[in-house]
Formats: structure tokens, sequence, C-alpha cells
């Protein structure tokens, strides 16, 4: 079974924080484009670069500024075996 995690990665600019402001795990991809929209245009955010207007995503820059809200696909119900190592 999948689901789809809506998220937005962090990083201030002081470098004291970092991580995800989450919207929700939808049970479908079209409910999850359809939270990322709502999202995005709450946060007033640029029309997304239409090549990144895709089934990953949304992408918009201006000025010196990037924004990405990612639709991330998940498996639920499988198990694996796995290691993951992240420095600070």
């Amino acid at each position: 079974m999948k689901v789809y995690r809506v998220y937005e990665s962090f990083h201030e600019p002081d470098h004291t924080e970092s991580g995800t402001y989450e919207y929700g795990t939808m049970s479908s991809l079209e409910m999850a484009k359809a939270r990322l929209a709502v999202v995005w245009a709450a946060k007033k955010y640029p029309e997304p670069l239409e090549k990144n207007k895709s089934d990953s995503g949304w992408s918009a820059c201006w000025g010196y500024d990037w924004v990405t809200i990612h639709i991330e696909e998940i498996t639920v119900d499988e198990p694996i075996d796995e290691t993951n190592i992240g420095y600070t």
C-alpha cells in the first residue's frame, strides 16, 4: 500500500534550526496534489516553475529565495532493513 507525504524542508539562515514543515500524509496522489496546492496558495508562494510542477512536488524561486514543497511516495506494510546516517 502506498501513501503520499506532503512536506517542506527548511534551514534557518542563522543555522540554528533545520527540519521540515509537515502538511499531511494522504491516501492518494490526487489528494496529496490538492493539499500541496492549498498550502502553496496559503503561503502566497509565486507560481511554480512548470517543469517542476510534477508528481514529486512544486518548486519556485524569486530573487535569492527558493522554495519546494515535496510529495514523497511512501510504501507501508513493507519490511525493510536499512541504515541511515546523517551528519550535522
